[in-house]
């Protein structure tokens, strides 16, 4: 069940008890977005820091983002932003071609798509990096059991990207960018509470559904509490 409000609020309380460390990781996070391998790795690492809090109810860490540049979360995370930057690079080429073709009036239905379709990853591939830095899945298995948790209950996780896009886009313009130091961790903050709550945190002794063998036969990986249909 989606529970936007209550995901919110909590991730209000958690950021606003130790708010000097999430402005931290605001400030990293900000810093390196845009850094190929560094800022998608630096993100997975602040998701294993809040995972390490929300389970363990003590104060935010920065120990475990060292852990995410190794190979087995690094480089998923690096892949899984390269799928989506290059679905948004595709996409911005056919706006440009179709302008060009049609003295720009394709762009009046081109740039709507577009924004559906930022939307539409955001919310299927919610969980892709927090799944990547928790479980340390492969790039394309991330995103497809983001994808399936995510489409079982398609219009909750889209209410809840909205209102906190929404909120987090307007609190950062009324504070000339300023806000952006808190909202950027409330909003992962948001979204490690929301995995929490449908997926489960593996990574840190958290109790766990009842396991099913992993692919390859090694190791075991709980599923969804309510496997998706989709």
């Amino acid at each position: 069940m989606v529970r936007t409000g209550d995901w919110l609020r909590e991730a209000w309380s958690v950021v606003t008890a130790d708010i000097g460390m999430y402005i931290l990781v605001g400030l990293i996070v900000g810093a390196t977005n845009g850094i190929p391998y560094v800022g998608t790795a630096l993100v997975c690492g602040s998701f294993l820091a809040i995972f390490a809090s929300l389970q363990t109810g003590s104060r935010l860490e920065l120990s475990p983002l060292g852990r995410a540049f190794q190979a087995d979360i690094g480089l998923p995370a690096f892949l899984v932003a390269l799928i989506q930057g290059g679905i948004v690079f595709v996409i911005y080429i056919a706006m440009f071609v179709i302008g060009l073709i049609t003295g720009g009036l394709g762009l009046i239905v081109m740039i709507p798509g577009l924004l559906v379709v930022i939307l539409g990853m955001g919310v299927l591939w919610l969980f892709a990096f927090p799944l990547v830095a928790d479980r340390q899945l492969p790039c394309w298995e991330a995103m497809e059991t983001s994808r399936k948790a995510t489409m079982a209950n398609l219009g909750g996780f889209v209410g809840f990207v909205l209102i906190a896009g929404l909120i987090a886009g307007v609190g950062s313009m009324c504070t000339l960018g300023l806000g952006s130091l808190i909202l950027i961790p409330w909003m992962m903050v948001a979204t490690a509470i929301a995995y929490r709550d449908t997926l489960g945190i593996q990574s840190v002794g958290a109790a766990a559904p009842p396991a099913y063998a992993a692919p390859g036969g090694t190791g075991t990986l709980p599923p969804p509490p309510t496997p998706p249909t989709q």
